[in-house]
């Protein structure tokens, strides 16, 4: 059979419904998920709003769960634990390049459910030299879209 054959067939089985859908299926089958902006356990402002919106950007991306502020199935919530930076090499009292350091504690939690259907935590680590082009604020943005594709993974159907 000729590729373009392959390929045809393909879509039709895909149009027909063969039980493929697009995106990963989080835990048990849900469809609209609430995510809250996250807790910050830290003094660094901010880490809250970046976390979550780098999650709610990879669940877009990566599921077919809607996201929804309220009367959602399930709800993804957690806090950011940790922040550290770590020094590596500084000149004249200025850090040009060193490591980032971030935990975040994560639970889905199906609403109405006293259980996580998925907890955990997860600590992710990016480094960064100025000197290079990598600055602090990158790391950090790495950082959190690796934590937020972490977190995902851990709360798929499996």
């Amino acid at each position: 059979m000729s590729f373009i054959k392959k390929a045809a067939l393909l879509q039709i089985l895909l149009i027909a419904g063969c039980g493929y859908s697009f995106g990963i299926k989080l835990a048990d089958n849900i469809e609209t998920l609430e995510v809250p902006v996250f807790e910050n356990a830290t003094l660094i402002r901010g880490l809250e709003f970046e976390i979550s919106k780098a999650l709610a950007q990879e669940l877009k991306m990566r599921t077919s769960t809607r996201l929804v502020t309220s009367g959602g199935e399930a709800v993804l919530s957690g806090t950011v634990t940790e922040y550290e930076k770590v020094p590596v090499y500084e000149s004249a009292g200025v850090v040009l390049a060193g490591r980032i350091k971030l935990k975040v504690n994560f639970q889905l939690l199906i609403n109405g459910g006293e259980e996580p259907v998925r907890d955990g935590t997860l600590t992710e680590t990016q480094d960064f030299d100025v000197r290079t082009g990598v600055t602090e604020e990158e790391a950090l943005r790495n950082t959190m879209r690796e934590i937020a594709r972490k977190i995902v993974y851990h709360i798929e159907a499996w």
